[in-house]
């Protein structure tokens, strides 16, 4: 991540391991075990297909990893799509890989729940049945629980099982900025990010 930073000349970079920025850690990375571990997979050159949200950053981005995979070896071709097309099944037959954001809602256990709940979300249908039923047995686990902290560690288990099984590849927290009229006043933000229309007033 640092260096996608660098070349594509990006600022305040927060580098992910987590779904949430207070856990992320940067993770250590060695580009030297790329081509034995590319060997052992028994990759063949083949040419993977990877989706990407048709917008400035996604593409940037997109196009970036594959100009780093084809320096390894690693073919790739890139196909933007939209939100209407989210729930398409095209991206369900076609994708390896699709890179995407996931924004929590203020009730970050429920919204985790929610999101590996949820069918139509992208990352949950590019898991694999068993991998499904593991973590479901985990989710059950966490719904039962009454304890904050003991639901807290519910949830690192499953992220932990999804880093170890490489299942989702955590890239970077999105830090967004919005500028507001000096007017408006006790600006308060809901849940996905969303201004409170309710509690904003005008001096």
């Amino acid at each position: 991540m640092k260096k996608m930073w660098k070349d594509l000349g990006r600022k305040d970079l927060v580098e992910a391991s987590s779904f949430f920025p207070w856990k992320s850690k940067p993770p250590v990375k060695d580009r030297k075990y790329v081509k034995p571990l590319l060997s052992a997979s028994g990759y063949q050159g083949e040419t993977l297909t990877l989706y990407f949200l048709n917008h400035p950053n996604a593409k940037e981005e997109a196009e970036w990893i594959r100009s780093e995979a084809k320096s390894e070896g690693i073919h790739m071709r890139l196909i933007p799509f939209t939100m209407d097309q989210l729930y398409a099944s095209d991206l369900d037959r076609e994708a390896d890989l699709a890179t995407l954001g996931e924004v929590a809602s203020t009730d970050l256990h429920l919204s985790f729940l929610t999101a590996f709940y949820n069918n139509a979300l992208l990352f949950r249908r590019f898991l694999a049945p068993e991998h499904l039923a593991r973590i479901g047995e985990w989710l059950e686990e966490m719904k039962r629980e009454t304890d904050r902290e003991r639901r807290e560690l519910w949830m690192d288990k499953v992220e932990n099982y999804m880093r170890e099984n490489h299942l989702i590849l955590f890239l970077h927290h999105p830090m967004k900025s919005w500028t507001f009229h000096p007017l408006f006043q006790d600006i308060c933000f809901e849940s996905f990010g969303l201004v409170d229309f309710r509690r904003l007033w005008i001096e």
